[in-house]
């Protein structure tokens, strides 16, 4: 029992189906006050979000692939605004989505050192539909039955903060 300050943790995130890793932050402070008692933060490890043939992630970097767990559905989750991804790629292709800020767009969770209970959480996700050139669900060419739906693009539906 107990967590060792500044140890990685890994758990399992049932949403997304997976492991993640996290680990102490180096932009924010180490501990965290919740009503009185400190919590060690820490953040999701961007690691996590890195490349994985096993999860059929193709080249894009900092998306949590959910098509197999959604029924083929090209659903994919990342943290908001693309914090953690190639942002510059994706904010160029939508409308209306400002840049990351990473204090408020990051997950952040506060746990306390002795039973390893998660006390505090900020926990912040982004779904997103992703239209690849050869989505079964958009079939032939998108401009003819789908005309206001450009494919390569990632379209954020909606973020949240739980």
């Amino acid at each position: 029992f107990g967590v060792e300050r500044g140890s990685d943790l890994t758990i399992w995130e049932e949403d997304l189906s997976r492991h993640l890793t996290l680990t102490p932050p180096v932009h924010l402070p180490p501990t965290m006050d919740y009503h009185g008692i400190e919590l060690y933060t820490y953040i999701v490890d961007p690691k996590s979000m890195q490349r994985s043939a096993k999860f059929d992630q193709g080249n894009l970097t900092g998306f949590w692939n959910l098509t197999a767990a959604k029924n083929g559905a090209p659903v994919m989750v990342s943290d908001p605004h693309f914090y953690n991804t190639n942002t510059s790629r994706w904010l160029n292709q939508v409308t209306g989505v400002t840049p990351p800020i990473p204090k408020q767009h990051q997950t952040v969770l506060g746990v306390e050192p002795v039973t390893g209970s998660t006390m505090q959480a900020n926990k912040r996700s982004q779904v997103n539909l992703y239209i690849p050139t050869n989505n079964p669900w958009f079939p032939g060419p998108c401009a003819s039955c789908h005309p206001k739906v450009t494919t390569g693009v990632m379209y954020p539906l909606v973020w949240f903060d739980e």
